[in-house]
């Protein structure tokens, strides 16, 4: 991948959600070391004035991976800190630029703000966004919340690796819904509903067809047989296999 690419991660870390989530996809950035410009915006650096400077100083950032809460019309960062409110933002910050949202209900609002505004496109949900965690783990060790996490990272990478924004989204949703069946083979049917409504409600904004003009940047094969390999934890009985297969499709 051409070296002008900037990937840009808003992780904050204070509380369960971000607990769970944001270790993950830090560790999943590592993959990404000098294969881009890399800006990982971890715990108290996810806030407002580190986004824009991060986003104004440095232009080749296209992908936007943006962890956090959200309602309607905004997204928030660490301690719950507004960092994008539906008109109440600068448009250079967000134009030409693609916004992969973990968050809440940021679909029904935020997102088509944004891209009428000038983003490229936006990921984000119209509904609540929910997960299930193992409590008696630790993030890196959660088999419950692993397949939403892996479910968006697996979209977010084929993006990076050269499909559209369509393309990368479908997976996503496709992922869910194939971890749903997985998991609703084991008897955990709570957590196969959740991942069916998280599909369900996993909206793409703006111009679908838009890809990354440089080459491939990393091979999900890759990616995930690393964060695989990393996690400690022995998944529900039986499904490990099943999964390691999921994870290379």
């Amino acid at each position: 991948m051409s070296q002008a690419l900037g990937v840009l991660f808003c992780l904050p870390y204070y509380e369960t959600c971000t607990y769970r989530w944001s270790p993950v996809i830090k560790h999943y950035t590592k993959q990404l070391e000098n294969k881009c410009y890399l800006y990982v915006l971890y715990g108290d650096d996810a806030r407002k004035d580190k986004v824009y400077t991060t986003l104004r100083e440095h232009k080749e950032i296209i992908p936007c991976l943006m962890l956090g809460h959200g309602n309607d019309n905004v997204y928030t960062g660490q301690n719950d800190e507004v960092i994008f409110e539906s008109c109440n933002y600068p448009s250079e910050v967000i134009q030409g630029r693609v916004f992969w949202f973990i968050s809440c209900r940021v679909g029904l609002g935020l997102c088509p703000d944004m891209v009428s505004k000038g983003a490229i496109a936006c990921v984000g949900e119209t509904e609540d966004y929910y997960f299930y965690i193992d409590p008696n783990t630790d993030a890196l060790s959660d088999a419950f919340v692993y397949p939403f996490v892996m479910s968006e990272l697996k979209g977010f990478t084929k993006f990076l690796e050269g499909y559209t924004i369509e393309e990368a989204w479908k997976i996503c949703v496709d992922s869910m819904y194939k971890y749903a069946d997985l998991y609703e083979s084991k008897g955990f049917s709570d957590v196969a509903e959740t991942l069916r409504f998280d599909a369900d409600h996993r909206k793409l904004f703006g111009n679908g067809s838009y890809r990354l003009t440089a080459p491939p940047l990393i091979n999900m094969e890759v990616v995930t047989k690393a964060i695989y390999d990393a996690l400690p934890f022995v998944l529900i009985v039986g499904t490990l296999r099943a999964l390691k297969q999921m994870l290379y499709e």
